[in-house]
């Protein structure tokens, strides 16, 4: 009678060196739309969630016909949208927007803002 020795599965040798890759760097946050809402009000769609603190921003710049001009005020839409309200009162469709630095008012929950970044307002 012929005796065969039991045989159990063997592990694959690891061939790393036992490290972990390393994490994926954070997402680059973008600013996807800026939609005017009145004369007074222009929508920001990010790329990422977003939060805000309700305070106005200096680093968001629409340029109009009376020159350059920040944001007052901004209020929380959805998670991606934060609506941001300019005192003048004389925005309207194709003004240009600039963000130049990252918004001191805004959270991007350990994203990165992507800087400078600018457009038209549709």
């Amino acid at each position: 009678m012929l005796i065969f020795p039991i045989q159990f599965p063997r592990r694959p040798r690891s061939r790393g060196s036992g490290k972990l890759p390393a994490p994926p760097p954070p997402a680059l946050v973008t600013v996807v739309s800026a939609t005017l809402i009145d004369f007074h009000q222009v929508r920001f769609v990010f790329s990422e969630p977003v939060s805000c603190d309700g305070s106005g921003n200096e680093q968001i710049i629409i340029t109009n016909e009376l020159g350059p001009e920040t944001s007052v005020e901004s209020v929380q839409e959805s998670p991606t949208a934060i609506l941001f309200w300019f005192e003048s009162g004389f925005i309207v469709v194709g003004d240009a927007w600039d963000l130049i630095a990252v918004p001191s008012g805004l959270d991007f929950h350990g994203r990165t803002c992507a800087v400078p970044q600018s457009g038209l307002i549709g």
